[in-house]
């Protein structure tokens, strides 16, 4: 008896032919939120790539524990808010500088060692040379005087020991004879300055990599125009859709950027976050919140006040104008509103647009329909009605996936049409879709008989 698969029904000989599948279910999930790409001028590592933190200890990539004072960004773009996470994911870029140094220390004029960085992080290096017994050497590099690496050397003659020496993480030796010392301090080590182009090569890094928000904490106005346009573009053109966090930039009037109030915040040990500082926390939370979260009235952790405190017209100024501004209520200091930078209204560009709430749904809905799309349809559907029946499903999956998360709601078959484009390729998608916002303002009657 014959058997096997069937594709069409046209076997010759008898016999059974099965063919086997899973029943028809969703293949794409709501994305993750949580990545935030930042550029900084790092004092330790290799310039011009990215340093991935996804949990505090990662820090020891750019030389630091979290704890340390060069790590604050960090640590406030991983804190999130008082009922919300921070960021998942740091992707941080390390700027190209000019004008740094690498620290170094001439033991002896046949002995040198240097760090293998740039920065002022080698300044905490030293190393130790000691003779162990006849033609044996120990030369130890120390951080912050901690032993963080051993080599044992040895020669019948003393001058070719130091060829045996090899460069560790953290310094390189040259010279012809090893001398030796109790302990010779890494000495002229020192940050540079921003290099010409080195946003634009970040920018350029960036475009390559999913992300949700990424920050500029610094106060050029031509580079927040560029972020700006990075953002858009991203967004707009290349179908990852994302936000940028900077202060004082209300006048992008654009759903893509945040633009934070010109505050700063003092913090419970005294540390007092500046406009440009206070972008780390503010998109840290705004990564972290999921798409059915609000930040407003969420607060700052760790934060004791806010200056300058904001009267009830400037605060309502802020809101108009298109700021995240933040306030000093009940012993806490909370997001006044959370809005990004858009406030030119127009009838087919509404309200919704300026609170982030929405806009992180429409936003992860966009990029879960996109990546579905990318994974799993585009070359492999057939663009016939069964293929466009397809697609129309995906999409009220991902949809329904969101209402049962509260981020959308009266999701019906009607909201999606899947036709036929002008292409023998193509496909034209119409969806409508009702975000759920976060109730801000309570209007209340009290009658008393």
């Amino acid at each position: 008896m014959a058997g096997g698969t069937w594709i069409d029904q046209n076997k010759i000989r008898p016999g059974v032919y099965i063919n086997y599948k899973s029943a028809p279910s969703t293949l794409a999930t709501m994305g993750e939120r949580g990545t935030v790409a930042i550029a900084r001028i790092l004092d330790w590592g290799a310039q011009e790539k990215f340093y991935t933190i996804e949990d505090p200890a990662d820090c020891v990539q750019m030389g630091h524990f979290v704890t340390d004072a060069e790590m604050l960004f960090v640590r406030q773009i991983l804190l999130g808010t008082n009922r919300t996470n921070g960021a998942k994911k740091i992707l941080v870029w390390s700027l190209k500088t000019t004008g740094g140094a690498a620290a170094t220390v001439t033991v002896s004029s046949t002995f040198t060692a240097t760090a293998r960085y740039s920065g002022a992080f080698g300044n905490r290096l030293s190393v130790a040379c000691t003779l162990t017994s006849e033609n044996h050497y120990r030369v130890e590099t120390l951080l912050d005087n901690v032993v963080v690496d051993t080599q044992d050397v040895e020669t019948a003659g003393g001058d070719d020991a130091i060829t045996q020496l090899v460069a560790n993480q953290y310094v390189e030796f040259s010279g012809t004879a090893i001398q030796v010392t109790s302990g010779s301090d890494l000495t002229g080590g020192a940050n540079g300055t921003i290099a010409s182009g080195a946003y634009q090569d970040f920018r350029d890094a960036l475009a390559v990599n999913q992300f949700d928000i990424v920050i500029y904490d610094g106060s050029d106005a031509s580079e927040k125009s560029n972020f700006a346009q990075f953002v858009k573009s991203q967004s707009n053109e290349e179908g990852n859709k994302c936000q940028l966090v900077v202060s004082d930039y209300a006048a992008a009037d654009n759903e893509c950027v945040i633009s934070v109030y010109p505050q700063s915040l003092t913090l419970i040990d005294g540390t007092v976050l500046s406009a440009q500082d206070l972008t780390w926390w503010v998109g840290g939370a705004s990564a972290g919140a999921n798409v059915y979260e609000s930040l407003t009235y969420a607060a700052h952790p760790d934060a004791v006040s806010v200056t300058p405190a904001l009267s009830k017209s400037q605060q309502e100024s802020a809101i108009n104008a298109g700021n995240f501004a933040l306030i000093g209520q009940f012993e806490k200091v909370q997001v006044l509103t959370d809005i990004n930078s858009f406030h030119s209204f127009t009838v087919n560009k509404g309200k919704a647009f300026k609170k982030n709430r929405v806009v992180r749904t429409v936003f992860g809905l966009c990029n879960d329909i996109y990546r579905a799309f990318s994974l799993y349809y585009i070359g492999a559907v057939h663009n016939d009605e069964e293929g466009r029946k397809s697609l129309k499903g995906e999409i009220l999956n991902i949809m329904n996936r969101y209402q049962g998360n509260r981020a959308l709601q009266n999701v019906v078959a009607d909201d999606v049409t899947v036709l036929k484009g002008e292409d023998v390729d193509a496909v034209v998608i119409e969806i409508y879709c009702q975000p759920v916002d976060s109730i801000e303002k309570i209007y209340i009657n009290i009658t008393i008989s």
